[in-house]
């Protein structure tokens, strides 16, 4: 697995670290490995004085998949036992709390996938934002608008809404 330029200085052998025990974060591994071999580790996975794993620990098992003998490793000893356990957590949580803008990330996939390696080791598919594409259109709909524009047309007597499943009754 190549390391970027900068991290090398980082770069330890992979059997000399521990996997987090009992890590309640799960992962795609193969996807992860697949970003892996495209781009090589970018960034460095955190560990404890002890060599264990208190943040990459999904990295590490990509980079083992692959067969890698070394990955990028920072320490993390400033950190109290109680604010690495808090670290931990907040790596595994804060980018579920984040969102996308779907119409910057339906552009960027397209984009992307018109290149020679495409969407390889993005986690993203074609198919992605083929869904993308159609939800962020469902969304978009006004049915206010839409039954407005439909009350004169009888033979479309109700609406579902394409997010929740509610019919609406045209009148």
């Amino acid at each position: 697995m190549k390391i970027a330029p900068d991290l090398l200085e980082h770069a330890r052998p992979m059997t000399d670290l521990i996997p987090l025990p009992d890590n309640s974060r799960h992962g795609d591994i193969p996807a992860l490995a697949e970003s892996l071999r495209r781009f090589g580790q970018r960034k460095p996975i955190v560990i404890d004085g002890d060599n264990v794993i208190i943040a990459g620990n999904h990295i590490f098992q990509a980079a083992a998949l692959i067969d890698a003998d070394e990955i990028a490793a920072i320490g993390a000893d400033d950190l109290s036992v109680e604010d690495r356990r808090a670290y931990i957590l907040a790596d595994n949580r804060l980018s579920d709390l984040g969102g996308y803008d779907q119409d910057a990330l339906i552009a960027q996939l397209r984009e992307a996938a018109e290149t020679p390696s495409g969407l390889t080791g993005t986690g993203y598919s074609t198919s992605d934002a083929d869904y993308l594409e159609v939800l962020a259109a469902k969304q978009h709909v006004d049915f206010d608008a839409l039954i407005k524009s439909h009350s004169q047309i009888t033979d479309l007597p109700e609406v579902t809404c394409p997010n929740c499943g509610h019919v609406v009754k045209l009148l």
